[in-house]
């Protein structure tokens, strides 16, 4: 019992360990000592739950507590790639606070907190697991926008991103309380009752709603570009990279969860990367309008995203369409197989893939761009310019990530937006996928400006950029998302069981 327990909660308990220990030490240290102890604190935290998640990743049972929280392969691998991903943003705190010689070091453990919600998020087996690590990494996250306070971007962003993450909170829950009125339940695969259909299906659509909104999939998308304005470029990354690791996972669950209630798969839900799951007429009567509308947010997330971005001057702002963008091609995984097709098997294992590729590019380019900025604030394409120069380490990391996320090879991007368009177009969606590559290609033009940009000569001296050197802490952790970036690429068959 005492096994299993450690073998579920393990990584939990380290990484919330970690975050209580740098905010219990924060008040005994002077501000230099802030930001050179407690940032390796945190991230000897992060690295000891990614050592407890190797039995699990490599293991492969499914293990529970109570039904509340579950580990099994598929998920450990994903909780991999949330504490790669924040090891990169605490670097990235690390470099961009002691820069400023900001007083306070309680982000590094508000950071940690956020992450344990998104483990939650991640191991949730029901909706309440589910919306309570949603709440905890918010309330994280909305005190680490506002860490600034003076600055008026810092409050607009924080302002938009709370007020209406409080509606589609609200909608959330009250869906999940529908959904129990519905079930007589709040665990996943739970059918409704009978004569209670109809609120079941309103209860779920509050809950994908509440959970697009996270995501930032459009229509839902209009507080990202201010509030990833309003944080610093660390915080951009671990919004942009493990806040949808955590949204997108559970909205599969509540996806699953309809699938195998309306297929007849019973209460164990094949949650597992490597299972297929088959879509009957009945499955198909079921959901409705429901795969049709996630369709079409796909593609108008695709759209505007990436259209969007060409435009931006800003990385910060960049990055946030480029997420909607990325939001677009994770929903177009949910798409079901045509009923025309002969293999009517569905799997959801390429969600998992990307989003731990998306995660770790993301996460790690922040982290670059972290140390190629002027400043907190100075992510205009104009002040990054010729940036590489003086920094060709993280300069090289930065490319070799925004590759990934831009799909070039031989990156864990590209694999990912491949396995995307090799599904769509197994499943008979031809039209989707030409969109699909279509909008890739147009994305490449302004993921190669980036690169383009930060080795171009600059007639800027060295002395208008930031004295603050790369840290131990930084330039290790940058070496380890390029080589996962790498790694990524030769392990699918680990991570879904194909290639």
């Amino acid at each position: 019992m005492v096994t299993e327990l450690f073998a579920v909660l393990g990584p939990i308990m380290v990484v919330t360990l970690g975050a209580l220990v740098c905010i219990a030490s924060e008040a005994f240290l002077e501000t230099d000592a802030k930001h050179r102890i407690l940032p390796w604190i945190a991230s000897a935290a992060l690295l000891l739950a990614g050592a407890v998640l190797i039995p699990a990743v490599l293991n492969g049972a499914s293990q529970s507590i109570a039904g509340v929280l579950v580990m099994e392969s598929g998920r450990a691998w994903l909780l991999l790639g949330v504490a790669l991903a924040t090891l990169c943003s605490i670097a990235a705190l690390q470099q961009g606070l002691t820069r400023t010689k900001f007083v306070s070091g309680e982000s590094y453990g508000m950071m940690l907190l956020a992450s344990v919600g998104i483990m939650v998020m991640v191991q949730s087996a029901g909706y309440l697991p589910l919306y309570v690590g949603l709440e905890m990494a918010s309330l994280a996250i909305y005190a680490l926008i506002g860490m600034y306070r003076k600055r008026l971007e810092a409050g607009e962003g924080l302002f938009k991103y709370f007020v209406m993450g409080g509606v589609f909170s609200a909608l959330l829950i009250y869906g999940v309380a529908l959904t129990y009125g519905a079930t007589g339940s709040i665990a996943f695969g739970h059918a409704p009752q009978e004569g209670r259909g109809m609120l079941f299906m309103l209860g779920q659509t509050f809950i994908v709603v509440g959970l697009l909104f996270k995501i930032g999939a459009v229509p839902f998308h209009t507080w990202s570009p201010d509030a990833y304005t309003g944080a610093t470029i660390g915080v951009t990354g671990f919004m942009g990279a493990v806040m949808k690791v955590g949204a997108v996972l559970g909205l599969l669950a509540v996806w699953l969860n309809a699938v195998a209630i309306y297929g007849g798969f019973g209460v164990d839900l094949p949650l597992s990367i490597g299972t297929d799951l088959i879509i009957s007429d009945q499955v198909r009567a079921g959901l409705g309008y429901l795969p049709t509308i996630l369709l079409s947010l796909a593609v108008l997330s695709l759209l505007l995203g990436t259209f969007s971005a060409l435009g931006q001057t800003s990385l910060r702002r960049l990055t946030a369409y480029s997420g909607i963008a990325h939001a677009g091609y994770l929903l177009l995984a949910f798409v079901l197989p045509q009923a025309s097709m002969s293999d009517q098997s569905f799997s959801m294992w390429i969600v998992w893939y990307y989003l731990i590729a998306y995660a770790i590019g993301s996460a790690g380019v922040m982290l670059a761009a972290t140390v190629l900025a002027a400043d907190n604030e100075g992510d205009s394409l104009a002040q990054l310019t010729g940036s590489a120069r003086r920094f060709p380490l993280a300069g090289v990391a930065f490319t070799i990530l925004v590759a990934s996320l831009a799909g070039l090879p031989p990156t864990a991007g590209f694999l990912g937006k491949f396995l995307i368009l090799a599904d769509l177009v197994a499943k008979g969606e031809f039209a989707l996928a030409f969109i699909a590559m279509l909008m890739a290609s147009v994305a490449v033009v302004f993921y190669l400006r980036l690169i383009i940009v930060i080795w171009s000569s600059s007639r800027e001296t060295p002395t208008s950029v930031s004295a603050v050197p790369m840290s131990r802490l930084v330039s290790l952790v940058l070496m380890i998302a390029v080589v996962a970036t790498f790694a990524l690429m030769f392990i699918p068959a680990l991570i879904g069981g194909q290639a």
